[in-house]
């Protein structure tokens, strides 16, 4: 189910943050990619599916975000997606998402089709402190923690491919070896999923959408 990005070492190290209480309760979090998709998938069959940014490509970030709220209700998804002069994929390479929790928000900014750079970030704000990378689209090499005792940083080791894929299989591995029900379980996915799937219908209907009313990935008529 697309788990394997909560092991990306800056994803991970995020999730820890989060979960240690470091941050304390997360009110805010914004996700950006920039990065030149379309060319990686001119020739390849994904660079045909209507949904590469937001299906194949955002669920990782939507299985985050699901991760970082977890134990709260998400009130709306708002997303937005377009086509822009001289991609090299007739499928919309631009997406903006906006998540509303009532008392937060998250936004995902994704830009599959930028021709001359591969960066990323994320920006998350907690009510006891604040958690910022800028690195490239899939990772970076250190995260800064900003609190009221000033600001730490701290160095991010590995990469999202290999260590992320080595992170899912691990996890299953260890709970089969320790009899556990491994973190990365089929349930643990469902709040991504909707999260994902409410993008998608929202893009393609233009009205926010409750992922708590999304059952299955919106199909267009005809």
């Amino acid at each position: 189910m697309n788990q394997n990005g909560r092991w990306a070492p800056h994803f991970h190290l995020l999730r820890r943050l989060v979960e240690d209480g470091v941050l304390g309760t997360v009110v805010a979090a914004d996700f950006t990619a920039y990065w030149p998709h379309d060319v990686h998938c001119e020739h390849h069959v994904l660079g045909q599916e209507r949904h590469l940014v937001l299906y194949d490509f955002a669920i990782h970030w939507f299985d985050l975000i699901a991760t970082l709220f977890e134990g709260r209700t998400p009130v709306s998804v708002y997303a937005t997606m377009a086509v822009r002069e001289g991609q090299l994929v007739p499928v919309p390479t631009l997406a903006s998402v906006l998540i509303d929790y009532g008392t937060a928000q998250v936004s995902v900014l994704m830009r599959a089709s930028a021709r001359h750079e591969d960066s990323g970030s994320f920006h998350v704000v907690g009510s006891h402190g604040t958690a910022v990378l800028h690195g490239t689209a899939l990772g970076g090499d250190q995260v800064e923690v900003r609190r009221a005792g000033g600001p730490s940083r701290i160095e991010v080791e590995g990469t999202w491919f290999p260590d992320a894929l080595i992170g899912s299989m691990a996890d299953l591995l260890c709970a089969i070896e320790d009899g556990t029900a491994p973190r990365a379980n089929p349930w643990s996915s469902l709040g991504g999923l909707a999260l994902c799937f409410a993008a998608i219908e929202s893009a393609e209907t233009g009205r926010p959408v409750d992922p708590a009313q999304v059952q299955t990935l919106f199909r267009r008529a005809g």
